[in-house]
């Protein structure tokens, strides 16, 4: 069900917004809520984010049972990228750990690889919060952590003080930041700690990994340094050290990321800094998206004229979206194939999704639709699976057909 309601800003809650982009997705049969917002900035305080989507306990909902997550085709384990990454930030976090008996929790912590970096540096007191059974199950069995099911707009009963709390990944998909916020400080004591990481919309356009994916059917909050900075102070965090930087999340794809630490203060600040790089920093990802995304729409024209039955792999943020942007939903499309058993055994658009081993006995062309992760996919339809098929790449990196 979609909102109707008019998100107020997630930065200073603001009511008033002038809308840049309209993004649109297909929808899998019982999956996401979203099926499209207006990517807008606030006229009050420049802050960027997505307005016309669901409820913060809808969304809850859907991490929690569709969550991509878990890495079931990894067994739960973490990508390369994912483990470089994750050590990276465990060290980067681990001088601002008050002590090594310090408590940490991680929210939003997935199967808990970051997790289990920081505690082979020596910091044993290490929790996570998560609101996946899955993932909280999986965190247990490969690194024996203590993972509590919630969120932070639904905390568990009986949670205890943390002296770090870690936001890795996580504001920008809240629709109610204040809120969650909020909760962070209930679980720190004063002059307690919170370890922030979120995408850096300065950055999208140089770091074009796939047209429109940074409005995802999951991040609704578009941040820069300045509205990061006055959303903590706002809610009681005064920011210690930031720093602008990049992270690889696949071999095809980096982040441009914010990373503050910040600490929590006896009352919030009432000053706000205007953000006047927001709207400059979106309206160059929009422009740059169109033209990116160009040659891909031009590969699925000739996809719809050539009527060849296809399998397409992949049914996340980028094939939501050209299903509901572009023609892909006119191609002659057999099955979708997916790795995230929630999605399996759902429809899109009307067509099955499969798990990957439908393909061992499929002969129609593959055509591999994803933002980050068109590599490593190939790799395990040539390796992996041992098909031999036809593939095509929805790509704008390499938006070809034969690819071998």
């Amino acid at each position: 069900m979609e909102a109707t309601d008019a998100r107020p800003c997630p930065v200073c809650g603001g009511a008033d917004a002038r809308p840049l982009y309209r993004q649109r997705f297909a929808r899998l049969s019982g999956g996401n809520p979203v099926s499209g917002y207006d990517v807008v900035v606030c006229e009050a305080c420049g802050a960027g984010f997505a307005r016309g989507i669901p409820s913060q306990a809808e969304l809850d909902a859907y991490y929690r049972d569709l969550s991509k997550y878990e890495n079931a085709e990894r067994g739960g384990g973490a990508s390369p990228a994912d483990a470089a990454r994750f050590e990276a930030i465990a060290r980067s976090l681990a001088p601002f750990v008050p002590s090594s008996e310090a408590a940490v929790l991680d929210v939003g912590c997935a199967t808990g690889g970051l997790l289990a970096e920081i505690r082979r540096l020596g910091f044993a007191r290490v929790e996570g919060l998560d609101p996946s059974p899955a993932c909280a199950e999986s965190a247990r069995s490969l690194h024996g952590l203590e993972v509590r099911t919630g969120s932070l707009a639904a905390l568990p009963d009986g949670m205890p003080a943390y002296d770090l709390v870690i936001l890795l990944g996580v504001l920008e998909h809240l629709r109610d930041v204040g809120p969650a916020l909020a909760s962070v400080r209930r679980l720190l004591p004063e002059r307690g700690r919170l370890f922030v990481e979120v995408p850096d919309v300065a950055g999208f356009a140089r770091y074009l990994d796939a047209p429109f994916q940074q409005f995802s059917v999951e991040h609704v909050s578009f941040f820069s340094e300045t509205s990061l900075g006055n959303v903590l102070r706002r809610h009681g965090f005064e920011p210690l050290v930031g720093t602008r930087g990049a992270r690889a999340q696949s071999e095809s794809s980096t982040m441009p990321v914010l990373t503050t630490v910040a600490e929590k203060v006896a009352a919030p600040a009432g000053r706000m800094v205007r953000d006047g790089e927001t709207l400059p920093a979106l309206e160059a990802y929009i422009e740059r998206s169109e033209a990116r995304e160009a040659p891909v729409a031009q590969v699925i024209d000739d996809l719809v004229r050539s009527r060849r039955p296809v399998v397409v792999w992949g049914v996340g943020t980028q094939t939501a979206h050209l299903l509901a942007t572009r023609r892909l939903a006119e191609a002659c499309i057999v099955a979708f194939v997916d790795s995230n058993p929630g999605y399996q055994g759902r429809t899109l658009g009307g067509v099955p999704v499969f798990p990957p081993e439908f393909l061992r006995t499929r002969s129609e062309a593959v055509v591999i639709s994803t933002g980050v992760y068109h590599r490593e996919i190939l790799r395990q339809l040539r390796e992996g699976l041992g098909c031999s098929n036809d593939v095509i790449v929805l790509n704008a990196e390499t938006p070809r057909q034969g690819l071998e």
